[in-house]
């Protein structure tokens, strides 16, 4: 049998692309190197950085729940989607500049700047990924190989912008300030113009999908119809959607460990942090294989949910594998942590599919198109694994010696243990992750059926709407 074929213009998936290889060079510096920057150049103890970030990230999650039915419920000129593009990457990309910015501050007002410039970094950023999931949607309609080829394509956009800020990301740093800590914020207000590029050119190039429409309320199907006791209730009912939630959860904890401790094993284990942007290369670079050539292939042949489970026991293992050999050189790190990499590539050309399935099926039951909350709730686990992860980097640091000599700079006594305490937690975590999914119910059989009656109930509800 001959496989569906993709229907979407050629162009569009690397609209996409373009979109998130921008927006992850404009994020570049404060899901890279934010921690160490805030400890070792800023001055913050651990303490208050758990402290800020937390209170932060509470805060930020807070907006996750809620911001599916903040873009549902609004329909503004430029379209009930796209208007939004104008408004969230700037609100972000001036906070990350502020952020950097380092001013001469007491301890207390350290606190208090970090906490309230990372809220207005992070959160705004669940409107974002609402509205791009929701354009997707929009754009490859129930097909589909439409929608993995967009989703392929943004994590290929994803690996790709990684590649290159982890190479120029330190060396720009320096080259503005050889101390470093003026660079930062220079740097930051370079990437985040590019950030703000990529979203323009998404704004204009998927205007035919999204236009302003004064009469979207009184529509049929339209999701502006679901009230929100609707939405949450609903919502709550869906156990395939707790199943993707809890899973991700535990999985995005570990990665967001994995991000934060690598700036410190470079500087106390290898003995220099501008390192860091060769073992994040070749991270990076493994990934970009798997985004290309590896990930989009096999999630083809697997399936979405079997695609996931195999993704997460493998890089189970190569975490575990790590918590014993990265130890004894970075080299044999960055094997461990790129071939994790190169496995989470199939997981990565999944993207949001499992959420959107789980938004289908709920369509399918209930009649009421609750899809774009349904995936905006992606952004939760992100945001509770951040919130997870700064405790626990808090922990890894007290159990290897860190400490912060008045009038010196940090140390770290027990280097090896960081390396131990960083794989046997990650390989934990992401082994609690395929364990979970292997729960989740809705086949590749299901998902098609699902998107394709919501599809003929979408258009049938247009055609009566059209015919009153």
């Amino acid at each position: 049998m001959k496989k569906p074929a993709v229907t979407i213009k050629p162009h569009l998936p690397w609209v996409f692309f373009t979109a998130y290889f921008t927006n992850q060079i404009g994020s570049a510096l404060i899901m890279l190197f934010l921690s160490a920057f805030l400890t070792d150049f800023m001055g913050m103890t651990p303490e208050n950085m758990v402290t800020s970030l937390t209170v932060a990230r509470f805060g930020d999650l807070i907006v996750a729940l809620f911001a599916g039915a903040i873009v549902q419920k609004t329909n503004m000129r430029f379209g009930q989607f796209r208007s939004w593009l104008l408004i969230i990457v700037p609100v972000v990309q001036v906070s990350c500049f502020t952020l950097f910015l380092n001013p001469p501050l007491g301890a207390q007002a350290q606190v208090v700047l970090v906490a309230v410039t990372y809220f207005f970094a992070s959160a705004p950023m669940n409107i974002f990924i609402v509205v791009h999931n929701s354009l997707m949607v929009k754009i490859s309609g129930p097909s589909m190989p439409n929608r993995l080829a967009i989703t392929s394509r943004l994590f290929q956009g994803i690996q790709i912008a990684t590649i290159v800020a982890s190479i120029i990301t330190l060396r720009l740093v320096r080259f503005f300030d050889p101390g470093m800590i003026k660079g930062f914020p220079i740097v930051c207000a370079i990437f985040g113009l590019v950030a703000i590029g990529g979203q323009i050119l998404m704004f204009v190039t998927t205007k035919d999908y999204d236009k302003y429409d004064p009469n979207l309320k009184h529509k049929e199907g339209s999701t502006q119809n679901v009230s929100l006791m609707q939405m949450f209730g609903q919502t709550l009912k869906n156990l395939q959607l707790w199943i993707v939630l809890l899973a991700d959860t535990v999985r995005q904890a570990g990665s967001f460990v994995l991000i934060s401790m690598l700036g410190y094993y470079f500087i106390y284990h290898v003995g220099d942090f501008v390192k860091t942007s060769d073992g994040l290369m070749i991270q990076s670079i493994c990934s970009c294989i798997g985004a290309f050539f590896i990930g989009p292939r096999l999630a083809k042949i697997l399936g979405k949910k079997r695609a996931c489970i195999t993704s997460g026991a493998a890089a189970a293992v190569a975490y575990l594998i790590l918590s014993f050999v990265g130890r004894q050189g970075w080299y044999y790190y960055i094997a461990c942590t790129s071939f994790a990499a190169l496995s989470l590539s199939l997981m990565g050309a999944v993207g949001i599919q499992l959420y959107l399935d789980a938004g289908e099926y709920q369509l399918f039951k209930t009649g009421k198109d609750n899809r774009p909350y349904v995936m905006s709730l992606q952004m939760v686990p992100m945001k509770i694994g951040m919130m997870l992860s700064a405790p626990i980097v808090a922990q890894i640091l007290r159990f290897s010696g860190y400490a912060q000599p008045v009038g010196a700079p940090p140390t770290m006594s027990d280097p090896d243990h960081m390396v131990f305490l960083i794989g046997i937690l990650c390989a934990a975590l992401n082994a609690a992750y395929f364990i979970i999914l292997s729960a989740f119910k809705i086949t590749e059989e299901k998902s098609k059926e699902y998107a394709a009656a919501n599809q003929a109930r979408m258009a049938e509800l247009a055609e009566a709407q059209k015919s009153k």
